[in-house]
């Protein structure tokens, strides 16, 4: 079961993490409003590179609401999703049952069968353009995998026990699923949407000398892959005291993001260098005004009570005076 005992949870690999997929990046080629095309550079495309933690950091920073900014994150880090698949990658985890997500998909599918069907009519499009064959997309298929990789991350955290079930449905993305109200939701929720991200990967062999080129990868399932491999080895996951944000490693001064520290003096509480020196600045000046208010002759107590702090920290700041 390796370490996904703390989550409730099993898997397949027995606690051994996966190697993460190559991502092939697809050449943006034309833009129309929430549709787009895209195509692989072919012969030699390039293929994306993300950091560790990247589902964490990178894809919650993407404002996926701003087409642009969207639409430039595609053409950086490569398709989420890869026509020749569907909806696999978001099924419930009974393939046999073939169960679909909710209404979303049905309207984000019918819209992109209707542009498929008027570029055809006007041979834009060659007349054997298909659903899963294809190069048209809708920014709406984006959206719903990145919501989900962002909601299955702030499950995981809550399974950690890092934020509550009020934290955690506050932090939902409406869209595809409703927040889990308790563990056991939580955990059905991880391994319903989790079990089918990571589905699409599967072992392949070549000739020996040939290039081995792995078209149908996607960068939903590489960040699935991340968040899987950070739950099998036990990582602690966070919320940062100073901007909330949910994190693993702390990001250092040069920008790396650094080893984890558990307990004691080193233990990380902070996601950045920014938000270490910005909460250092902020004691600082809180200690200041405590120690001023002492010198003006305030008992702690009133202290703690005009600056609304607890008496505990004002007793610390005050050490020494």
């Amino acid at each position: 079961m390796g370490n996904m005992r703390k989550f409730g949870l099993t898997d397949s690999t027995r606690g051994h993490p996966i190697g993460i997929p190559a991502v092939p990046v697809y050449r943006i080629v034309e833009r129309d409003g929430e549709f787009y095309s895209a195509t692989p550079d072919l012969p030699d495309e390039p293929y994306a590179e993300f950091e560790d933690e990247f589902y964490l950091r990178g894809l919650f920073d993407l404002e996926i609401a701003d087409s642009d900014e969207l639409i430039a994150f595609l053409r950086r880090y490569g398709q989420l999703s890869y026509p020749g698949r569907g909806w696999a990658d978001l099924r419930e985890w009974d393939p046999a049952a073939e169960v679909w997500a909710p209404l979303m998909l049905t309207h984000t599918r019918q819209r992109v069968e209707e542009r498929i069907a008027q570029l055809v009519s006007t041979r834009e499009l060659p007349s054997f353009t298909t659903w899963t064959f294809r190069e048209l997309y809708h920014l709406d298929e984006a959206r719903i995998r990145i919501s989900r990789i962002r909601n299955m991350a702030r499950a995981v955290v809550y399974l950690d026990d890092v934020i509550d079930a009020a934290e955690l449905k506050t932090m939902w993305e409406a869209g595809l699923d409703a927040a889990p109200s308790d563990k056991d939701e939580a955990r059905k929720y991880v391994a319903d949407s989790l079990s089918a991200a990571l589905s699409t990967l599967h072992p392949s062999v070549s000739l020996l000398g040939e290039v081995v080129r792995r078209r149908e990868s996607t960068l939903y399932a590489a960040l699935a892959v991340q968040l899987y491999n950070d739950m099998v080895d036990g990582v602690q996951f966070r919320k940062c005291p100073r901007c909330s944000r949910l994190f693993v490693r702390h990001r250092g001064r040069t920008g790396g993001l650094q080893p984890q520290r558990r307990g004691g003096a080193g233990a990380v509480r902070f996601c950045s260098k920014q938000c270490t020196d910005a909460n250092a600045s902020r004691e600082l000046r809180r200690r200041r005004s405590a120690r001023k208010l002492a010198h003006a002759g305030l008992m702690p107590q009133a202290i703690g009570e005009q600056m609304g702090e607890p008496v505990e920290s004002v007793l610390e700041w005050l050490e020494g005076v």
